[in-house]
């Protein structure tokens, strides 16, 4: 049984193949740094694919945390809490965060938070009140929304 050996890519290849990854959704940094070391590129080769792709307008952490935020939130109905979090995973720079933050329309996120709720409560099937308000409280903050946002919208919902 032969062992195959990786294919190894020159400098060229690996460009081309990051530009082509960049290309095809917003990325950061340490995305791209991960799939090329996947590739088995070097740290130095990495490092300097990454600044001419940063120079080419091919990575833009500011660009890619807007869109990262506008994502979540829009499909997967993110809070605020839980986004930044995952944008602190991907090592996206504080002020890019609150930047992308920010953009998040403050009607269209309290609108989001109480759909979350007025959902979640009609999906339990609980007789007490006080139970039924936690485990929306915990469902909701489970989907990363500010704690006094969540009492609120409870106190003016259920």
């Amino acid at each position: 049984m032969k062992s195959k050996t990786p294919k190894v890519y020159s400098y060229d290849e690996l460009l081309s193949k990051a530009q082509a990854y960049c290309a095809y959704q917003e990325r950061c940094t340490s995305e791209v740094a991960d799939k090329l070391k996947s590739l088995g590129a070097g740290e130095t080769t990495i490092n300097s694919i990454i600044e001419r792709l940063k120079e080419d307008d091919f990575i833009d952490e500011k660009r890619f945390a807007e869109a990262f935020a506008h994502g979540k939130f829009s499909s997967r109905q993110w809070g605020r809490l839980k986004i930044k979090a995952a944008l602190y995973q991907k090592q996206i720079a504080e002020k890019h965060i609150q930047q992308a933050l920010h953009k998040i329309d403050e009607e269209s996120y309290r609108r989001t938070l109480q759909n979350i709720v007025e959902k979640k409560a009609a999906d339990l099937k609980q007789d007490d009140p006080l139970t039924k308000k936690q485990k929306v409280y915990r469902y909701a903050l489970s989907k990363g929304y500010e704690s006094s946002l969540i009492w609120a919208i409870i106190s003016a919902c259920l």
